[in-house]
């Protein structure tokens, strides 16, 4: 993830609307933390500033499924626009 991107993808978001990021990379997903929190137009949706749990309105993917089968902890994070 790349600010660039973050930034693009803010631009297509309506105000309150969500961009839901999922990975079973750690460091991955700390990088993509980063990138967001230097982006003051998103709010992490985690009570934490991290993770959210998974929604139960996400799907479980063959991927998903795959990774917790080799004991990978996946990484759900969700950011909304706010401005």
């Amino acid at each position: 993830m790349q600010h660039s991107f973050a930034k693009l993808v803010l631009l297509k978001l309506e105000l309150g609307g969500i961009f839901h990021i999922v990975t079973d990379w750690q460091s991955y997903a700390e990088h993509i933390l980063s990138v967001m929190h230097e982006i003051s137009d998103y709010r992490n949706l985690s009570a934490t500033g991290d993770y959210v749990q998974r929604p139960t309105t996400r799907p479980v993917t063959k991927f998903e499924k795959r990774g917790q089968q080799l004991g990978y902890k996946v990484f759900d994070l969700m950011f909304e626009k706010i401005t």
